[in-house]
């Protein structure tokens, strides 16, 4: 197997050490698409109940589980290589990667929203929110112009950076340090994914339901901590690929249907973002392992960049939704005039933020905050 994948390189513990895979590039590619075609989609709500692509939140769920899953893997991979974890390096690489484009967004907000006659007072709540990375507190807690305002699923990043500030530090100092085992490390995690769904079912149920079951770090920790999960099945060799082909298509498949024909509701809140995400692990195990029928099509050149720039993708495209509708409001447009308006202006944002913006960046990152030393 090993071989299969070309990691011939181990950790000092004997594990395997991650590198790139392409195909996860195709995976952050279907992620934004889903996300990207609930929002458009939502033109066509009035004639489809819950819009063209009604369960595209899922690719919110992808999102988590693939960052949980890489973040483990670096964060285990440094510690075996090095002996421990530089957390100033950690944060320097994840400011890094994820702040100048998001600032980027936030100036074109603001400068938009104020030039269309938007409320400073509001405004300055709102950018607040997403810079101090609690916009799903703001959200939670009523600031109602952020759904609409072409930033309001900056929530998701926001609880992805929290979980950012508490797992490094949880994983390295606690998990690995108290529990003594594979097995032990592997059943703590489970203990974390089975609270969190529960606390989820129960604010859902008994609680404000949403959108605190949507948006609270707790009850959506599930996701992150099955790539987590995932992340020590594959370093440790724990893997049983003998069906993980076939459970990765009928995982994809379930995506797909989910995405297609599930709105948000009862099923997703009681247990259905914890099957989204164990899917979406299923999937990642098997494109990392190289062992499905998938692979080649997550590896497809186009699929690819669009992955490459799915950051850049989901910060721009609620803004482009916003600024082409305002453009063409009053007028006599088709709903595909507004959709193919508002993907213009996207492609262009997120053009110019990948090349003036992230790159440069990119290649700061990769200059003097290299992870581990290969």
């Amino acid at each position: 197997m090993t071989q299969t994948l070309g990691l011939e390189k181990l950790d000092a513990d004997g594990a395997r050490r991650f590198h790139h895979v392409p195909g996860l590039d195709g995976i952050r590619a279907v992620a934004v698409l889903f996300v990207i075609g609930l929002h458009f989609g939502s033109i066509w709500a009035d004639k489809r109940p819950g819009g063209l692509l009604p369960g595209g939140y899922a690719g919110v769920d992808i999102f988590f589980v693939l960052s949980g899953f890489l973040i483990t893997t670096l964060l285990v991979g440094e510690k075996a290589g090095t002996g421990g974890v530089g957390f100033k390096k950690f944060y320097a690489r994840r400011g890094l990667r994820l702040l100048p484009a998001l600032y980027t967004v936030l100036v074109a907000h603001t400068i938009y929203t104020l030039w269309t006659g938007g409320s400073m007072r509001t405004e300055a709540k709102e950018v607040a929110a997403v810079v101090l990375y609690v916009a799903n507190f703001a959200q939670i807690y009523r600031i109602r112009a952020m759904i609409t305002s072409g930033i309001g699923m900056t929530w998701s990043l926001a609880i992805e950076e929290q979980f950012y500030l508490i797992w490094p530090a949880l994983l390295v100092l606690g998990v690995l340090r108290q529990a003594r085992t594979r097995n032990a490390v592997l059943w703590t995690i489970g203990a974390g994914i089975v609270a969190s769904a529960l606390i989820r079912l129960a604010i859902w149920n008994w609680g404000s339901g949403y959108p605190a079951a949507y948006m609270r770090p707790d009850a959506r920790a599930d996701g992150l901590l099955i790539g987590a999960l995932c992340a020590f099945l594959w370093r440790w060799d724990l893997v049983p690929t003998r069906w993980l082909s076939q459970a990765a298509v009928v995982s994809a498949a379930f995506l797909v249907f989910v995405a297609l024909f599930v709105k948000s509701g009862d099923f997703v809140f009681d247990g259905g973002f914890t099957l989204i995400s164990a899917a979406a692990g299923v999937i990642i195990l098997a494109i990392v392992l190289r062992v499905s029928p998938l692979v080649g099509p997550m590896e497809w050149s186009p699929l690819r960049t669009i992955g490459k720039v799915s950051y850049g993708l989901y910060l721009w495209h609620g803004l482009a939704l916003r600024v082409a509708a305002h453009a063409l409001q009053g007028h006599t447009h088709s709903r595909f005039v507004l959709a193919f308006a508002a993907a213009v202006i996207m492609t262009v944002a997120v053009t110019l933020s990948w090349v003036l913006i992230e790159q440069p960046f990119l290649r700061l990152k990769r200059r003097v905050a290299s992870p581990v030393p290969h």
